[in-house]
């Protein structure tokens, strides 16, 4: 089993560089990242990150989680920047290299904390007690740790064979949306606690009653176990005391196996999206509201 799933803001900044390099007075613009500055964007990641840049598609991703979060910055109509940032952190970043950009760089980064630190944030609740749900004694839901990358990354590969999420947005993912990044461990009495599935669950950063899961993986060896309903049940209870009131996710029309335990859990289709942001796949949207979760109900 597995998943992935505004108006412009536009501020416009002053650089003075060498005259040999650009003009002494280079306006440069930044503004909220649209559908049409993706493919740019990815392309400047993978230049700048290489194998650690994500997949093309998690930008469309971050950009329906963020929103106003997700900046660009222009210079002569080319994206040379760009920023994503959240109340509690910046999740990526990159900047292009070029004439004369180091010092227009400079400039950039000082708006670029501006944004992190004024953008609309995602928050997280003070408390959280998970809720698991009818799972077998040897599995084990937890919040994300920093030392779990190495293992996390191992699962992602064999789970997302052609999209695995890079170490790079892992690390960031769980920095920055804390309680909201669930790993599921396998316990025994003879051998290490084991990863088998992950849920990154996300607070709309334009609409805090929208909650959102961003991923969920599992193990093909451990499934019909009951993980991946438990990993739902968790992030679910941890989106609801944040006070989100519906819950969005994308999913592949061709997952089957997700589109039943989305269904099983009162997600309702929305629309069918094809070449979702320009991304060249096909994504179900569906929701559910607060009411209609199977934690909710008795």
């Amino acid at each position: 089993m597995h998943n992935r799933r505004g108006p412009p803001n536009i501020r416009r900044i002053g650089v003075t560089a060498p005259a040999e390099d650009l003009p002494d007075d280079v306006a440069v613009r930044m503004r909220s990242c649209r559908p049409d500055d993706l493919n740019q964007v990815s392309d400047l990641d993978h230049q700048a990150f290489g194998r650690n840049s994500p997949p093309r598609f998690v930008f469309a991703q971050l950009r329906d989680i963020v929103g106003s979060g997700f900046r660009v910055v222009e210079q002569h109509g080319e994206i040379v920047a760009y920023t994503i940032s959240v109340q509690t952190g910046t999740l990526l970043s990159a900047t292009a290299p070029g004439p004369g950009r180091i010092n227009l760089l400079a400039e950039v980064e000082k708006e670029i904390k501006g944004a992190a630190a004024t953008s609309t944030g995602i928050g997280h609740p003070t408390h959280h007690t998970m809720l698991p749900g009818k799972l077998a004694p040897k599995y084990e839901i937890r919040r994300f740790a920093t030392s779990d990358i190495d293992e996390l990354y191992q699962v992602e590969n064999q789970t997302f064979v052609e999209d695995p999420y890079p170490r790079r947005l892992l690390g960031r993912l769980g920095a920055v949306f804390r309680d909201g990044f669930l790993v599921a461990e396998r316990h025994s009495r003879h051998a290490a606690p084991e990863i088998v599935g992950s849920l990154v669950s996300v607070v709309d950063a334009g609409c805090p009653g929208v909650g959102w899961i961003m991923s969920l993986g599992v193990l093909e060896a451990h499934r019909r176990e009951g993980v991946g309903t438990c990993l739902m049940n968790a992030a679910e209870a941890y989106l609801h005391e944040a006070g989100c009131e519906k819950i969005k996710l994308t999913v592949d029309p061709v997952n089957k196996i997700a589109l039943h335990l989305y269904q099983q859990r009162n997600y309702a289709l929305v629309e069918r999206i094809d070449d979702y942001h320009g991304t060249g796949r096909s994504r179900l949207l569906m929701v559910q509201d607060a009411s209609d979760a199977p934690s909710h109900r008795r």
